[in-house]
Parts: C-alpha cells; structure tokens; sequence
C-alpha cells in the first residue's frame, strides 16, 4: 500500500442544475460503486419532509467515470435522486421555484481511485460511517461476498490489531485500515470460513488478531486448529481445543459485561496465541509432512514479503 495521500482530480463538471426528472432518474438508476451504503429509510424520509415543506437546499450528486472499466459510478445523490424520480415528489418549492442540485462529473483512471475518490467524498458527508469505507473496500473481494458490517469490521479490526496495535483508531485511518482487506485476500477467505459460523465467541478483534498470527505461520494448521474450537469437535474434555473454546466463551461473557478493558484485549490475544502454540507443536509432532515456519506479521515495513508468502502458502492449505 502506498502511504501517498490520494489527491481528488478536480470535476469534469461542477454545475447548479435544475432538478428535473429525467435528471433525476439518470442519478437514482446508474450503478453505484460496489459496497455502496445501504438505503436508508430515515434519510429518505428526512428528505422527503424537506422537499414537501420547501427546505429542501439541495444535494450533491455525483457521479464518476472509470477509464479501466469504461463505466459510470454513482458516489453520492442515492436518496434525494430517487425521491425527485417520483412523479408524486414535488420538483417547486411551494414559491414556484424549481429545487436545485450540484452535479459534479469525475473521470479517474482505476477502480481503486473510485474507492478513494468516494472516501475523499465521505469526509464531507457527516452521515457516513467508517463501516460505509470497510464496505467499498470489500465490495471486490470474492471470499467476502455476503459478508454483514459486523463480519467485515471484526476482520478489518483483527488485521489492524495485527498492524497498528490494539489501540489501531489512534495508529491509523479508516483507509489505512480497510486497504488491509485487499492486502490480505487470502486471510479474509480464511476469517470468512471460520468466523461465517456466527459462533459469536469468536467475534472479537484480539480473537481475529490472533487467528492473523497462526495463519501466518501455518495456514493448514490454523483451519484444523480454529474449525475445532470453534465447532468442539475434540470430544475431548481436556484437550487443548476444548480448553480454550470454554476460554472463549468465557471471554465473550466480559465483552457483554462491559468488561473488556485494552488489558484484556492483550491478554486475550496471547492466551489466544499460547493455546494456538502448545496444539501447534503436537500437531507437527504428529504430521507426517514436514512443517515449514512462514514469515511471521510484525510490521507494515514487511507487508509485500508476508502477502507473497500468504498467498503460497494460503494454495496449499486452503484447497
């Protein structure tokens, strides 16, 4: 990931328009980018009221055309365009006057400068959210199809928690964060396996971090190991796996107490890892094939070395 800050181009067209409703249809009907935010009723009825009463001021609607695809993305207009598509949605105000919008036109070269060319966009726009960025981010990764908000944070936070610290919200943006997804495709595939199960005693970021940590040294491995705890398929009351799923669970009851503190979030991950190490080293006791140590996730400075290792390793443990 290049920590070059994206500089927005500047618009094609900039313009106050009348609404009409051709206009308006030509916004609400273009293809938004891929993880745009859902609808959402309070909004639409927000700007409904407006535009009856007459304060509607008008919206930005924005659009932007991607050279490698030869496509037109809508950024921003979702709601206020759609409603103004309505022939029962008034276009005057009750003076007479026709409501009016900015339309702006964008022309970027890639897909990814549609994703932050919408984050550069975000920023003005109180009423998106940091899940909104981790949604686009995912949008184009395959394993994450179908993923919910809380599925895509809990993974962006264990790779974050990996990369920036248990404190990540201080060390780092939501782009620096999301970007992560797309760094480490092969491990989202692997969360989704894992964390898909609903299993809620999993759901934790410093659980994630840690699923990060044995993956990287054993993504094989790391499927058998966190596929038992999760499931409890070691009958085995005194098995490591057993163990640390009570552990989990356990775990789960402080999050829901509202007790869990940044020293539990680090305690959490190292017990997390300890059991991952003492089941590990029986397993490779056990194996007949012989276990190579991967390059283990430490810094940012190592993310191309670590993704390529990954990825090599990721075709042999998850067929």
């Amino acid at each position: 990931m290049s920590d070059v800050p994206f500089v927005a181009p500047e618009p094609v067209v900039d313009e106050i328009y009348d609404i009409t409703r051709k206009l308006a249809r030509h916004i609400s009907e273009m293809c938004p980018a891929d993880g745009d935010r859902r609808f959402k009723p309070n909004i639409d009825g927000m700007i409904k009221a407006a535009i009856i009463a007459g304060t509607f001021r008008g919206s930005d609607w924005i659009i932007v055309y991607c050279i490698e695809e030869s496509r037109w993305y809508r950024l921003n207009g979702k709601h206020s365009s759609l409603l103004f598509s309505d022939e029962n949605i008034p276009i005057k105000k009750p003076s007479g006057k026709v409501f009016k919008c900015r339309y702006i036109e964008y022309e970027v070269q890639t897909w990814d400068d549609v994703v932050d060319l919408n984050d550069e966009i975000d920023r003005r726009e109180s009423s998106r959210s940091v899940e909104d960025d981790y949604r686009n981010r995912s949008a184009r990764i395959v394993a994450m199809d179908g993923a919910n908000d809380t599925l895509i944070k809990m993974i962006v936070g264990g790779l974050a928690h990996v990369h920036y610290g248990v404190g990540f919200g201080a060390n780092s943006t939501s782009k620096q964060r999301g970007i992560l997804l797309k760094e480490n495709q092969d491990f989202c595939a692997f969360a989704m396996e894992i964390l898909g199960s609903k299993k809620k005693f999993f759901q934790m970021t410093a659980v994630v971090a840690a699923m990060v940590d044995s993956f990287t040294e054993d993504p094989e491995a790391a499927l058998i190991f966190w596929s038992s705890a999760r499931d409890g398929s070691n009958t085995d009351a005194k098995s490591t796996e057993r163990k640390f799923q009570l552990y989990l669970i356990d775990q789960k009851a402080s999050v829901r107490n509202g007790r869990w503190t940044h020293a539990l979030k680090v305690a959490c991950r190292a017990k997390c890892g300890a059991a991952w190490k003492r089941w590990y080293k029986a397993w490779v006791k056990n194996s007949p094939t012989p276990r190579k140590r991967l390059t283990k996730v430490t810094s940012r400075t190592k993310s191309s070395t670590r993704t390529a290792t990954r990825r090599q390793a990721a075709k042999k443990g998850l067929k």
